[in-house]
């Protein structure tokens, strides 16, 4: 299935992420659109993965062969590239050429490859791979009752804004974990999943239709800190209110 509305999104998403590595390297604009703000291109990115898995799978059966061709089908389209980016990268390193990423030893390369850890812009894929796994359990659910899935997102984004958005990054045995990045993304995908699951009876407004409502991209600068109104006091006041309510 194609929607050729979301090939807009992903150049959106790939736009932010550019510029932002751009603003970074050549401090172009005084580097006021880097900074870690691509990383609202990657979050996009998220959502739409979410999207498009809840689409495309989980009105099909829950079966071993399908669990083997959607695996396959999504480890073809982010393992090989990934792993020559990081074994290449541990080469380099290791012969004092820093071209790619910093992989400076054997326990910082597998926790690349177990996916607990990334270096630089490496980090988005842990997230990616670790969702891929948890969708299998929600299309599992499919089968039995959706309403799970709802309360599995639910229980999740209270539980984790409760424990004060824990920040889970260490090591175990010598090699590196970062789950902050998994739980900070996992919000994304998960409500990906939930437009995923509503797309097919949704009726879109008919003010959408007629193209006007593209102009709010012109909101998106605005969410980038040297534009936006909204510093860190306000949201550390926006957060311990809603705490309070929730609790």
């Amino acid at each position: 299935m194609e929607i050729r509305k979301l090939n807009s999104l992903r150049a959106l998403a790939a736009l932010i992420v550019f510029v932002t590595h751009f603003s970074d390297i050549t401090h172009w604009l005084n580097g006021s659109l880097g900074g870690g703000s691509g990383a609202y291109g990657v979050m996009l990115f998220f959502l739409l993965s979410g999207f498009l898995m809840s689409l495309l799978y989980l009105d099909t059966k829950f079966s071993r062969a399908n669990i083997g061709q959607y695996l396959l089908a999504r480890a073809g389209r982010v393992l090989p590239l990934y792993l020559v980016i990081v074994f290449s990268s541990y080469l380099l390193t290791q012969n004092n050429y820093d071209i790619l990423y910093n992989i400076t030893d054997l326990n910082s390369l597998i926790g690349h490859l177990l996916f607990t850890h990334g270096e630089s812009v490496l980090w988005s894929i842990p997230p990616e791979i670790q969702f891929y796994i948890i969708f299998v359990a929600f299309w599992f659910l499919v089968d039995d009752r959706k309403g799970y899935i709802y309360l599995l997102i639910v229980a999740f984004l209270v539980s984790w804004y409760l424990a004060d958005f824990p920040r889970l990054f260490g090591e175990i045995e010598s090699i590196p974990y970062n789950f902050f990045s998994t739980l900070r993304t996992f919000p994304y995908f998960f409500i990906g999943v939930i437009f995923g699951l509503h797309y097919k009876s949704l009726k879109v407004p008919s003010y959408m239709k007629s193209n006007w409502f593209i102009l709010v991209l012109c909101l998106i600068p605005l969410l980038y800190p040297e534009f936006s109104p909204i510093n860190e006091a306000d949201k550390k006041r926006c957060g311990l209110v809603m705490k309070f309510y929730l609790l």
